[in-house]
């Protein structure tokens, strides 16, 4: 709990010293980043073309929090991640696995279909499908030794949060 309330401090941090403007793009980063090493923190910055914060990534030993972030050099190619998903969150799963939590637009129904067509399209069996409330739904697929659940929650605002882990199957 300790870290995610340090990790959003970091990443308000980050936005309020965006907003003040500046010198160069990459001494600002470089600002944004001392102070967030000042309380503790181990942040990258990135500012776009007009300044504005165009990611933000806490790292710690389990993963990286922030907006906007990039998928891990090693995470499978063939587990179909939209590019047009906000990442939040990116951690390592022991011993090989990853977890990945984005914010999507749309609707379920509509994304749902398009995971089961792009996994499908990798060559994944779909395993399972629930949706034990309303807001959530929770597909699974298999393909040789490996799993992949994906949780969709619907947040009822056109933003959709999604979950997705990866991992050796458990058997």
């Amino acid at each position: 709990m300790k870290r995610t309330i340090r990790a959003a401090l970091a990443i308000c941090l980050v936005t309020l010293l965006a907003a003040c403007g500046g010198g160069e793009h990459a001494d600002r980063e470089a600002e944004m980043e001392a102070q967030a090493s000042r309380l503790g923190i181990d942040a990258d910055v990135t500012l776009d073309d007009s300044g504005e914060v165009e990611s933000v990534q806490v790292n710690s030993q389990f993963g990286a929090v922030g907006q906007n972030l990039k998928l891990p050099g090693d995470f499978p190619a063939d587990i179909p991640i939209d590019a047009n998903w906000n990442i939040m969150s990116v951690a390592q799963v022991p011993p090989s696995g990853h977890m990945v939590q984005a914010m999507a637009d749309g609707n379920v129904d509509a994304l749902v279909t398009k995971l089961r067509g792009k996994f499908t399209e990798q060559g994944w069996q779909e395993g399972s499908f629930n949706q034990p409330v309303a807001t959530m739904t929770t597909l699974g697929f298999e393909k040789g030794s490996r799993m992949v659940n994906v949780n969709i929650t619907d947040s009822g605002a056109a933003q959709l949060s999604v979950q997705v882990l990866a991992m050796q199957k458990l058997n």
